[in-house]
Parts: structure tokens; C-alpha cells; sequence
């Protein structure tokens, strides 16, 4: 009998211990994920900034800028009255979860867009002066290489 239960106390120990492994690797997969949506949002917010520097009025992808930065198609009526008010459209981040299921597919291809169109690396944080300085002080194009 008492053989019986620490044997049983033995394969619940090795199940409670699984069962933490399998919710620590979870957790972490989920920071992982808010992670990679949030430096997704700031992106578009910076491409969108960037863009608007260089007179771009639409981006090149429609997801490449924040939804709230985008601006509908209004017809003429409530233009001529958001005229008169002067109202300016703002861009602020949007808390919520971009409306995507590949955070990770689009943040790679905002970010060669950002290098490759701006010098600028989300992780630094600056514009670079071309390529090659790009090349020699920016340690990647991932935030991982940036750790």
C-alpha cells in the first residue's frame, strides 16, 4: 500500500511538474506575441510619420500604417464641414490588436520597408545617415539581434 502511494504521489509530482513547464511556455509565448503586436503598431505609427515627411499620402500596403491614420473616403458635404471646422486628423496608437493573424510576417516586411526606404531601425530608434552606416551601427533587423 505504501508502495502504491508513492508511486502515485511520484506520477502526480511528474504531471504538476509538465503541467508548469506546458504554462510557463504559454505565458511566454504569449508576451512574445503582445511583443511582436506592439512594435507591429509602432511601426506603422513611425512608417506612417515618415511617410508623411516625405508627402506620401497613401502607403504602399494599406496595413502598413495604423487604421486610424488612414483616411476614409468622405464625400464632399462632410469634407466642405470638416473644412470649415479645421479639424486635423490625428494618429494616435490604437491599443487594440491590429486585425491580423501574422504580427510576426508583417512586422518583418514594415521593418525592410523602414531600412530600406528610411534607414531607420525600430530597435535603434534613429535614421541612419545611408546604408553603410546603417550596415556598420545597427546590430540586425530583428529585435532579437538587438538584445
Amino acid at each position: 500500500m505504501a508502495t502504491l502511494r508513492s508511486q502515485w504521489k511520484g506520477k502526480r509530482r511528474k504531471i504538476e511538474h509538465q503541467l508548469h513547464g506546458d504554462f510557463l511556455k504559454r505565458q511566454r509565448e504569449k508576451q512574445t506575441y503582445r511583443e511582436m503586436e506592439s512594435n507591429l503598431r509602432e511601426s506603422q505609427l513611425i512608417c506612417y510619420q515618415l511617410d508623411g515627411e516625405m508627402g506620401i499620402e497613401s502607403p504602399e500596403q494599406l496595413w502598413f500604417w495604423p487604421q486610424a491614420c488612414i483616411k476614409s473616403n468622405v464625400d464632399e458635404e462632410e469634407q466642405d464641414e470638416a473644412d470649415e471646422e479645421d479639424t486635423a486628423a490625428t494618429c494616435q496608437l490604437d491599443e487594440e490588436a491590429p486585425d491580423d493573424d501574422e504580427p510576426e510576417q508583417k512586422l518583418e516586411v514594415l521593418t525592410e520597408y523602414l531600412r530600406r526606404q528610411y534607414k531607420y531601425c525600430l530597435w535603434c530608434g534613429i535614421t541612419f545617415q545611408d546604408t553603410s552606416d546603417m550596415e556598420q551601427n545597427c546590430p540586425g533587423n530583428t529585435a532579437a539581434d538587438h538584445r
